[in-house]
This record gives structure tokens, sequence and C-alpha cells, in this order.
């Protein structure tokens, strides 16, 4: 009777066979497996943040609607057309609008309560404390706050509020006191969504909240604020754009006509930002790019480790292609292996992945916002098995091209061996000669490795040549803190400044009175006209370029060619600006320029700039002179960037400065003031709630200095988009008194640190709120976070070309190991004629150097080759910007290291391969 047999030869038996027998081999490569896996995975896991960051954080400033209807109190979604196009709505009710005091109304917020759909579409993210839930309190937004004097109020503390009552279209003029306890500070929501548009209806907008179901006071009629879903941006189909598209909107728009809307839908699409200031994309790109580069590294790992275990097992191989077994099944069979190395190593893999990006996530800042999900999570195990078999099957598909023959004899080997012509010779170098074969036979792997290892070098100096220059070009801050007014102007050539509050000269001397600056630079701007009988040739081709960005002349975008442009762009001047100069008065035509007013400690360095004339300090702050701001010339040229459009662009040109552009202009003028010239210059200041109120300020001056372009040492404290005015904060007293400082900038006493921020920056930011377009901006953090991000920067490029490194290393390790296993018998015979540890060592140093010889030669020598390039092209294309500096000292520590910590390990492995008896040596026991 025939026994059946227990059992049965499959691939899997021989994939769990091959396992069990070299677990101790297996090892480098699960650590190669589990990096791999974990990095892959980990990647998954910050684009799932990425995209839950975006999303938290565009809701907590922006909310989930896609627009806002501020006038919403006679709008029927339920019932009226507009209720196809509407998926979801919810209402704000406005009870009041509270301002600081009866006396001070410019600057207040609307105050209202939410129904269930408005709470969950407009998104209250409160910074500390709750929503309202009783009648009698309220949550309000912290800039808010702020503005209506209660800067230092905490959560419990009670507001009292004069309030204007609303009469069911706006605010009457009627106001009432209303006292609330305050139970939560929100995020300032209302001030993010108007920075896209400032508008004077932004009145209607809430930032401060009540209870549900509170009451309008006796007489008063509530306003309704409306937030919208549109079915519209739903439809992929009809948010592209086509025909049938463009009539749904049309329609849709056309039943909005009267009504004040404000979209958010574009903001939140447009949206990187946290709501600190983290620039979430550029976070998440720079963890994402290095999650790749470790990923590429783990999977190097994989490559080599797995190479040398089948490299060692090519018997084995040749044994299973003789009796019959397939290409396909061979790599079936090492697959596997690397398959159930993957499963078994995935959930753990996975675990540390999660635990480590929350890690990383939780120190990057509270804007990354980690929502992990079971899809996330098999997601990522998923990339993980992927990127390891894609790894493990490079080396699988190389080795089983091999013949039977050829694996199980090694005939690659001997060929190699017969081809050389190895020399007799009476005296010999042992060291030597056993190096120089082994380097013989091995050239081809050996030069893979050593331009692997060039590559990493070449890479490695050029990151640091980069980081080292970003690092020099850190430095200080000229100032700590910076206050801008960033309300904008509606009118062709008037400045809606009479309704708005800048920064007066009280906040200055507020600034002051602190002590806590050494400095502070206040500056004014805004629009003037220089009053013309008629415009120059080079004033009619600053008014048609891009550069003035005024709609003076009707525009023309067809037909225009370099022959034509200037005859045609200033054929007819603008209805609007018809309209403006009679409104103001005008009898001649108005020149728009940008006036700068800044304190008398600029204009030292003003001086350095001056082309023409010289800069009278006394005539400047008495008002008879002013600085002028001119480009030499202006040369406009035709650009056609689509068929049915054209563009007129414009260059400055300055002869003094060398220049490479070889622009074909349609015209060339030169600048037609002189120092001495007398111009008649006025400015308008109006205002944005009665049209017909304003303040005209004319006066004569005359030119006592031209500059070609701002000067170079104020860039970023000014900016002039054409031709400026520049005079100081004294004469603008009698230029516009009505305008007040646009921007603030403050230099903190002695060294700037931490705990002074902590204590200045909200006294600074809190005055930024006391204005309704205020902005604050902290130079001292930005560049603080700066440093820390280069330092960060560099620990992970240290991290990365040392991992690199570690890797060309482990690659040479194991091809030396394996060579010293290959040649056992060698060794064994070498040391029957009286070869000592130091001889056999000495052979495999050398072929350690030989490797790190030819890859550092070629990666330094390269490299150097490559900046001398560099510098060479940076001179003839006379580049402004340098991005690199010579640097070699921390990628030739890194080598030296690396080297050493080779060498030693060479010499364990020979010492370990010693203790065995030179027979065993010999019999390859």
């Amino acid at each position: 009777m025939q026994m059946k047999d227990k059992k049965k030869l499959t691939i899997n038996t021989l994939a769990m066979g091959n396992l069990k027998q070299r677990r101790k081999q297996y090892t480098i490569l699960i650590i190669g497996i589990v990096l791999a896996m974990v990095f892959s995975s980990g990647i998954t896991f910050f684009l799932s943040c990425w995209w839950s960051s975006w999303e938290e954080n565009a809701d907590r400033l922006y909310g989930k609607q896609d627009e806002i209807y501020l006038n919403a109190t006679d709008i029927d979604f339920e019932n009226g057309e507009l209720s196809e196009y509407v998926s979801k709505y919810g209402y704000a009710h406005t009870i009041g609008y509270a301002v600081k005091d009866e006396e001070n109304t410019d600057v207040g917020t609307a105050v209202s309560w939410l129904d269930e759909n408005a709470v969950d579409m407009y998104y209250p993210y409160l910074y500390e404390g709750r929503l309202p839930e009783s009648i009698g309190e309220i949550a309000v937004e912290r800039q808010v706050l702020i503005q209506l004097g209660y800067e230092k109020a905490n959560v419990g503390d009670k507001l009292t509020l004069t309030m204007k009552i609303p009469d069911g279209k706006g605010f009457s003029e009627k106001t009432e006191k209303r006292t609330y306890t305050l139970t939560g500070i929100m995020c300032n929501k209302r001030a993010a969504i108007f920075e896209w548009r400032s508008a004077e209806t932004e009145i209607y907008m809430p930032s401060a909240f009540v209870a549900k179901g509170e009451q309008v006071t006796v007489g008063g009629k509530e306003l309704l604020v409306a937030f919208v879903n549109i079915k519209l941006y739903e439809d992929e189909y009809i948010s592209q754009m086509n025909t049938y598209a463009d009539e749904l909107w049309q329609r849709y728009y056309d039943l909005l006509e009267g009504y004040i809307t404000v979209n958010t839908y574009f903001m939140d699409q447009n949206y990187f930002v946290g709501t600190s200031g983290t620039d979430i994309w550029g976070t998440m790109m720079y963890s994402i790019a290095f999650g790749l580069m470790l990923t590429l590294v783990s999977c190097l790992t994989i490559v080599n480790s797995f190479s040398n275990n089948l490299r060692e097992r090519k018997k084995q191989i040749g044994m299973l292609r003789a009796v019959g077994a397939t290409k396909r099944q061979i790599i079936s069979i090492y697959a596997r292996e690397a398959f159930l190395i993957s499963l078994i190593s995935a959930p753990i893999s996975i675990l540390v992945s999660y635990f480590g990006v929350k890690i990383i996530i939780k120190m990057l800042g509270e804007d990354l916002i980690f929502i992990p999900k079971v899809w996330i999570l098999f997601v990522g195990a998923l990339l993980g098995v992927i990127v390891v078999m894609c790894a493990a099957l490079i080396p699988l598909i190389s080795v089983s091209k091999s013949s039977p023959m050829q694996a199980i004899r090694n005939v690659e080997y001997m060929r190699r061996l017969r081809k050389k012509k190895i020399h007799s010779q009476k005296s010999f170098n042992v060291s030597s000669l056993l190096a120089k074969r082994n380097i013989m036979l091995s050239r081809s792997r050996q030069l893979v490795v050593s331009v692997l290892l060039a590559l990493t070098v070449i890479g490695s100096c050029f990151s640091f040549s980069g980081l080292s220059h970003e690092s020099s070009q850190l430095g200080t801050a000229d100032y700590e803190y910076w206050l801008r007014d960033s309300a904008g102007y509606d009118e062709y050539l008037a400045n809606c400044t009479l309704d708005s509050r800048g920064y007066s000269n009280n906040d200055i001397a507020e600034l002051w009175s602190s002590g806590y600056f050494s400095e502070i630079y206040a500056t004014k701007k805004c629009y003037a006209n220089i009053l013309t009988d008629k415009f120059s040739d080079y004033e009619e081709l600053m008014l048609i370029s891009d550069r003035i960005g005024y709609s003076i002349y009707e525009e023309v975008d067809k037909e225009l060619t370099n022959e034509n442009v200037r005859e045609k762009a200033t054929a007819k001047l603008t209805q609007g600006y018809m309209e403006e100069i009679e409104k103001y008065g005008y009898s001649s035509l108005a020149l728009p320029v940008t006036f700068i007013s800044m304190g008398e400690e600029y204009f030292g360095k003003i001086k350095e700039s001056v082309i023409e004339g010289e800069i009278n300090m006394d005539k400047i702050n008495s008002g008879e002179e002013i600085i002028l701001v001119a480009p030499q010339k202006i040369g406009v040229y035709v650009q056609n960037e689509f068929d049915d459009y054209t563009f007129i662009r414009s260059d400055f040109i300055d002869d003094s400065k060398p220049s490479n552009n070889k622009t074909e202009y349609s015209e060339v003028q030169e600048r037609t003031y002189k120092v001495g010239d007398e111009i008649d210059l006025s400015i308008v200041c109006s205002s944005n709630k009665d049209k017909n109120k304003f303040v005209r300020n004319d006066r004569k001056v005359k030119i006592g200095a031209i500059l070609n372009d701002d000067p170079p040492n104020l860039r970023g404290f000014t900016y002039i988009e054409s031709i400026g005015v520049i005079t100081t904060n004294e004469a603008s007293s009698i230029f516009a008194p009505e305008v007040d400082y646009k921007e603030i900038y403050l230099k903190v006493k002695g060294e700037p640190n931490d705990e002074l921020d902590s204590v200045v920056a909200p006294f600074v930011e809190n005055m930024s709120f006391s204005i309704p377009e205020g902005y604050f901006e902290n130079n001292y953090q930005f560049h603080r976070d700066d440093a820390k991000d280069m330092k960060i920067l560099f620990f992970g490029l240290y991290c990365l070309v040392g991992i690199f490194l570690a890797i060309c290393g482990s690659v040479i390790n194991n091809a030396l190991t394996a060579r010293i296993r290959e040649g056992k018998k060698e060794i064994g015979t070498l040391r029957a004629v009286g070869a000592d540890l130091k001889i056999l060592s000495s052979s495999y140093i050398r072929q350690l150097l030989v490797i790190f010889g030819w890859g550092y030669g070629m990666g330094f020598g390269l490299y150097i080759v490559g900046y001398l390039l560099y510098i060479a092209i940076r001179k003839s294309m006379e580049w402004n910007k340098d991005i690199f500096e010579l640097r070699l000292v921390e990628t030739f520590v890194l080598c030296s290291i690396l080297f050493v910590i080779c060498a030693v390990n060479l010499v364990i492995k020979i010492r370990k391969e010693m203790k065995h008896s030179i027979v065993e040596n010999i019999r390859e026991l």
C-alpha cells in the first residue's frame, strides 16, 4: 500500500521554508521593509492631514457656506425661483449694531443670533469659552472686543454695549444700552472675509453673537443675514465653463440683482494658511517631500538587502530551475517571501507611522489638524505593501534571468576570471595583490557603488551650499513689528479717507510712551494729482502702460500694433475720469501720482539715490519743495497673449544701469520733469458715505530733487507704482491733513527675545484692531521662525545625507562581506602560509579605499566643476541673486565618518572569520 505524502511541495511551502531557514539573514531586509512602509504610509497620513487642515482652517475663517447675503430680509429661499438654486440656508438674526460709544460710531459690529443651520454653516470658531446658551450671554470676535474698548476682557466678564436699533433696512440713529456676560472669544472671521473685499456693507456682517431667540427692542425690526450653499457649485458639470452653465449662472445672477452678496466659496478654494498664520501648504509639501526621499532610501535598502540575499542563494535558484521551475515560479517563490514579511510588518509599521505623524503634526503647530479615518489606515497599509513589492521585484527579475548552469557553477564569475591576464611575480605584497585581484574581478559592481556614492556627495554638497547661503541671508530684522492700514481707495482721483480712521499722531505718542521702542518709523501714503493743461508724451506713455493702474483712457484691446499703440490707446478719456474732473472742480487734466510722507530720518538714506538736485530739509518741511520719483525713460510695446486680446506692456529704463533687455519698443520717452520745475499738486479726500462730500487741498511746489526709482534701501517701506512725490510727515499736514498714517514700523529697545515679544506683540496687535482695516505683522516672529525652520532643514538635511551615505555604506559593506564569504578558501590558504590579521585586513581596506576614492573623487570633483560653472553662468547672465556658496565641510566630515565606520566593520568581520580554523576556511565549513 502506497503511503500518501503528508506535505505537498508548493510555492507557498518553499517560501515559508526559506523564511524559517534564513531568519537571521532577513533581519536587515525586515528593517528596510518596516522603514519603507512607515515612510510611505506616513505620506498618506500627511496628505490626509493637509486635506483636513485645509478644510478645517478654511471653515474656521470663512465658514462652510458658499455665499453670504447681507440684506436677506426680503429673500424667499423656500418658494421663489431662487429655491431651485439653493441646497441649504441659515439665518443670522441681527438685533442691533454695537459701537464703542455714541460719539464713536464708525467702528462696531452687528449683533445677531444664529439658527441651527447658520451655526453649522457659518461655523463660529472660539479661541476660548463657548457660544451663548441663555438670554443675556454673548460671544464676540477678538478684534471686535478690542475695537469696542474691551481689549482686556476675559470669559465671564460683563460687557455693556451701546447698540443702534435696526429698522428692517439698516440701523437707525436710536441707541440703547445692553449688558451681557461674555461666554466666548472667537476667531476674527469677519475681518478674514472682508480682507478679500473692502466695502461699506461689511457693517451688516455680524461678529458678535447672542443666544437664540433674543429679541430686538420694541419698535425695531431685525435684519437677516443669510448663509447659503448653492447647487451650481455642487454640480461638477454645471460648474465647468459651457453654454448651459453660463445660462444657469446668468439666470442666478439676475435673481440676485439688488442684493449684497459675499462669495466665500472661492475663498475656501484658495486657502492654505492656518488661523494663526501657519503656511499649511508649505509645511505639508516639505513633510511629504522628506517622506518621499526617506521612502526612496528605504526602497534602496530593500533592493540592496534582497539582492545580496538572492546572490547568496544562486545555487538554490539554479537547482530549482534545473528540476523544472520556470522564471515566473522563481519570482513567485521569492516575491511571496517579501509579501509575507510585508504583511507581518504592516500592523507595526502603521502604528509607528500613525503615532509618528501625530507627534510631528503636534510639533508643527496648532493649525495642522490630523483626523485619521479607517480607510486612510487601510490605504496607508496598502501603499506600503505596494512600495515594498515594487522594490523587491527589481532584484528578483534580474536573478530569475540566469540559466540553471550559470547559477549552480557560477559560470559568470569563472568567465570573468579567464578574461583577466594575471602575470607571475617573484615577489609581491600579499594584501596589495589580493586587493587588486578582487577589484579587477568586481569592477562593474564596484563602479555602480562608486557612482551612487558620487551622486550622494554631489547632492549633499549642493544642498549644504544652498542652505548655508539661505542661512547667511536670514540676518536680523530691521524692525520687529509692522502696522498697516489696508483700507483701499475706490475713486479715480480721490482718497476715500474721510469716513475711515488710520493711525494717528495719538497712536504714535502712545507707542512712544509705552517705553518698549527705540525707533518708530511712520509713513503716510495716498494718491495725489499733478494738474496740467495737457499730458506730455512721457505722461501719456505712463498712463497707457501696465504700470500705473488707472483707467484714464478708454481701454483698447484689439487692432493694436507697435506702430499705432499710443495713437489708439490715448484716443479718448473715460467718462468716469471726466466726471470726477468735473466733480472735484478741476479746470485742467489731473495726472494721478503716489504721495508718500515719512520721518526726517529717512532722508539721509534717500540722498544716496538722488539723480538730480539736492535735498533741502527746511524747504521740504515747509512744503515749498518735494522730491519727485520718476523713471528716466519709459518704453512701451504691444504683446499679443491671446488671439483676440492685446496688452500694452512697459519697462522703466535707466541708462546708468547695465541691462540685457532686447525688447523692441513701440516708443520710448524721456522724463520731462526737471529740478526747479513748479508743479500744481492737488490731494482730494472724499467720503464713502456721502458721495458729494470731499476736501480738496491744492499747492504749488517746486521739484527739489529727482530719483529714478524707489530708493533701494527703502524698498519694503514704500512702493511707488509709476510717478511719486516724497515729502516729510511734518509737511504732510500742509498737503493732506485729512490723511492718517498708513504704515508704522517699530524697533524694540535692546535685543528682542521671546519674553519681550510676549508682552509687546499683543500691545501692538491691539492697536491694529483699533482701526477698521488694521493689519499687524510680527517680523520678530517671522525671523525667529525662519531661523527655527532653517535649523530644522539643516537637521533634516544632515539626517537625509547621513541616511543616503549609510545606504552607500551598507551596499559597500554587503559587497565586501560577500567577498569575504566567497573567499574563504583564499583566506584559509593565505593563513596556512603565514598571513595574519594585519595582512588580510589591509587587503580589504585597500579595496575600500578604491571604492571610496572613486566615489568621493567623482563627487567632490564634479561638485567643484558644477560650482565654477554656476559662477561663470551667473557672471555672464548678470544674475543679481546668488543661490549657492562653496561648502565642503559638512559633506567631508560625514564622508570621513562613513569611511571610518566601514573600515572598522571590515576589520571586525575579518577578525571573526579568523576565529575559525584554517581547515574550516579551506573546506568552507
